[in-house]
């Protein structure tokens, strides 16, 4: 079927294979517009992907870090606390013999030196 329009002669059937065709391309238009945006999207995601993986790495790396530090900390008071046990055990050493003898001083002047008067 013929139809006249300004002058031009188009087929009817034309006209719909052409409309077909332009429907046809508006949706490959919106595919590639919608592939693109999940395109941008996936990249997105991925490098949100990349910076949390970083992130978890360097906290990882801040607790081993926290890890060996604890480490010797526990290490280095254990020392602390044995040295200090031993001090204070010297310390009363000392004081008992100063007892010892200043309790042998006071019965000698008691007593006498050969402990004669007791």
């Amino acid at each position: 079927m013929l139809r006249r329009r300004g002058g031009e002669e188009m087929c009817i059937r034309d006209r719909s294979e052409t409309e077909g065709m332009l429907r046809g391309n508006s949706q490959i238009t919106r595919l590639n517009e919608a592939i693109a945006a999940t395109k941008n999207q996936m990249t997105q995601n991925i490098e949100l992907e990349l910076d949390r993986a970083n992130k978890v790495k360097d906290i990882h790396a801040a607790s081993e870090n926290l890890t060996e530090a604890s480490d010797m900390f526990r290490k280095d008071s254990v020392a602390l606390k044995r040295k200090e046990f031993w001090k204070r055990v010297k310390c009363w050493l000392c004081v008992i013999m100063i007892a010892i003898v200043l309790i042998i001083l006071i019965v000698m002047y008691f007593c006498g030196m050969d402990f004669s008067e007791c």
